[in-house]
C-alpha cells in the first residue's frame, strides 16, 4: 500500500482519540501544526475544495495539473537537524518543510536531505 504524506488521512480519527489529553487538540491544531498545509495554503486559495474533493487522489496540491509538481515518495531529513534534534530532545522528528515537493537541501544546514523509504 502506498502512503501520501501530502494528504492528511485520518485526522478525525486521530483527534478522536487524543481529544482526551487537550481540548487543543483538534482538526485545525494538526492541520497548522502538523501538516504542510500552511505552505500549501499560501500558493493554493482553494486548497480545501481539493482536499475534500472526491477526486483529490488525482490531484496535487502543490501543483496545479497531474504531475505538475511531482510528490514526494520517501520521508526526507536532514542528518543535522537529526542530531541536533537528539542533543536537544533527546529524539528526532520530522521537519515538515523537508517533506514539501522539490525541496532537497536543508534551508538551515544548506545540506542534501537524506529519505527513508517506506513505500517498499
Amino acid at each position: 500500500m502506498k502512503t501520501s504524506f501530502e494528504f492528511p488521512i485520518g485526522l478525525e480519527y486521530l483527534v478522536k482519540e487524543i481529544k482526551i489529553f487537550s481540548p487543543m487538540y483538534n482538526k485545525k491544531y494538526f492541520f497548522d501544526y502538523h501538516t504542510n498545509i500552511p505552505v500549501i495554503k499560501a500558493f493554493r486559495p482553494k486548497w480545501k475544495d481539493d482536499l475534500e474533493s472526491k477526486n483529490y487522489k488525482i490531484h496535487n496540491l502543490f501543483g496545479s495539473k497531474i504531475n505538475d509538481v511531482k510528490v514526494k515518495e520517501s520521508l526526507y531529513y536532514c542528518s543535522e537537524c537529526l542530531r541536533e534534534q537528539l542533543e536537544i530532545n533527546g529524539e528526532g522528528y520530522w521537519n515538515r518543510l523537508h517533506q514539501i515537493p522539490g525541496v532537497y537541501i536543508c534551508t538551515i544546514h544548506q545540506v542534501l536531505l537524506d529519505y527513508y523509504s517506506i513505500n517498499t
